[in-house]
């Protein structure tokens, strides 16, 4: 189970740059990897995460749904000159965690992320793992 996700990541940010390299596109990448021990995930817990291009004011809601331990997503930045404006994780109607992961930290310029989310499915018990690294 584990070879198989590392496999999907790493074909993942293969395909990526390799047609980011053919083409002369220098387009920032977020990944997000979660590796949770829960079973099951219950409630339908979702993430949303919003990006806005500084240069444009172009803004690009993305939202990530927990249906199973574990799962892959990769989101484009809008544009090279990025920030992150909203990152909530709602686990329900009453149970919220801004700022999720501290990613609303200021601008970012030409940078990709690579966001491994593991522990156990709870708001107390999240572990958030960032890696940014210029294109």
């Amino acid at each position: 189970m584990l070879l198989n996700k590392v496999s999907m990541t790493v074909f993942i940010l293969l395909s990526w740059v390799l047609s980011a390299t053919a083409y002369g596109d220098t387009t920032p990448v977020i990944q997000i990897d979660s590796y949770f021990r829960n079973p099951s995930i219950a409630n339908n817990p979702s993430w949303l995460l919003i990006l806005r291009d500084e240069e444009t004011g172009t803004v690009t809601p993305q939202l990530f749904e927990f249906t199973k331990p574990s799962a892959a997503w990769v989101v484009f930045a809008p544009g090279h000159m990025y920030r992150v404006t909203a990152s909530e994780l709602s686990f329900n109607a009453h149970t919220k965690i801004n700022n999720f992961c501290q990613l609303q930290d200021g601008i970012l310029a030409g940078q990709s992320m690579w966001i491994r989310l593991s522990g156990t499915f709870s708001p107390q018990t999240i572990i958030c793992h960032i890696s940014k690294y210029r294109q």
